[in-house]
């Protein structure tokens, strides 16, 4: 099986899951926001972002795709048809 890295430097890759959440803040009696906050998990995006670190690529929603738990690019795709 083809190795999976950055086809620019051949470092490994990293993926992002995007998560939402609030910070709530308390109002007073008198109309004035407090300070202190509760951080609310609002849930997932549903999206992600896959980039290398090493050379601060991100790659496009085009360039890979993602089955299950693995990753497979699309850049440089004439030798996975021989695999």
């Amino acid at each position: 099986m083809k190795k999976v890295v950055c086809p620019d430097c051949g470092g490994n890759l990293m993926i992002e899951y995007l998560y939402q959440y609030g910070l709530q803040h308390k109002v007073s009696s008198t109309g004035r926001i407090l300070s202190r906050t509760k951080k609310v998990d609002g849930g997932p995006l549903n999206d992600c972002i896959l980039y290398c670190p090493a050379c601060r690529r991100n790659f496009d929603d085009e360039e890979y795709s993602m089955t299950c738990d693995y990753i497979r690019l699309g850049i440089n795709t004439e030798d996975e048809d021989h695999v």
